[in-house]
């Protein structure tokens, strides 16, 4: 007997259109229920083009993809943060790696990752220009937010001018997206280490 195993399959249909013969006083729920079945139908007469991809185990889903999220990539099976999510790229999710390397990605190529204590490894900090003034935070940065007592792990998401938004590192897909926006006289609470 075969043991059962996690798969996540992905499939990405191209526009699909269909036309249907109904009385003009239709409401559009009904509508919209007659169009999927026949779209439905078309799928299963192999008439409607996708592609697809099969991933073993459990993938992160773009729902459940935020900036600061840890993750671990499936291939290489490495620890990451996820810097930024924007559904309607190609591949949209970005990611930081150990060494401060970035990467866009679909959600299928990672997984979600429970171990709250790999928080702290997900601290890459920045790149190593000998020069770590308080202004060289960029997106995709991690290191700690000083607030009062406390060092909160965080990474770097959208930058301008005039302000950065960092979101706090966590394991949590279920909770509301928070984020620290701190303007430049805020960002020296910015730190590489804890003890900084």
């Amino acid at each position: 007997m075969s043991k059962k195993v996690q798969k996540t399959v992905r499939l990405d249909f191209k526009p699909v259109q269909v036309t249907l013969e109904v009385n003009n006083d239709i409401p559009t729920e009904q509508l919209l229920l007659l169009a999927e079945e026949a779209v439905i139908q078309q799928i299963k007469q192999k008439r409607t083009g996708y592609s697809y991809s099969v991933e073993e185990g459990a993938s992160l889903s773009l729902n459940e993809a935020r900036p600061g999220l840890l993750v671990r990539r499936k291939d290489t099976g490495e620890l990451a943060v996820i810097y930024d999510v924007k559904p309607r790229n190609k591949y949209p999710i970005g990611i930081v790696m150990k060494g401060i390397r970035k990467l866009k990605v679909m959600p299928i190529a990672l997984e979600k990752v429970n171990e709250e204590i790999l928080l702290e490894d997900a601290v890459f900090g920045r790149e190593s220009t000998g020069i770590k003034d308080t202004d060289n935070w960029y997106e995709g940065h991690t290191g700690y937010l000083k607030n009062q007592k406390d060092f909160i792990p965080v990474v770097v998401g959208k930058r301008t001018n005039s302000k950065m938004d960092v979101y706090p590192l966590t394991i949590h897909t279920d909770q509301n997206v928070n984020y620290y926006p701190l303007r430049p006289n805020n960002y020296p609470l910015l730190k590489d280490h804890k003890e900084d």
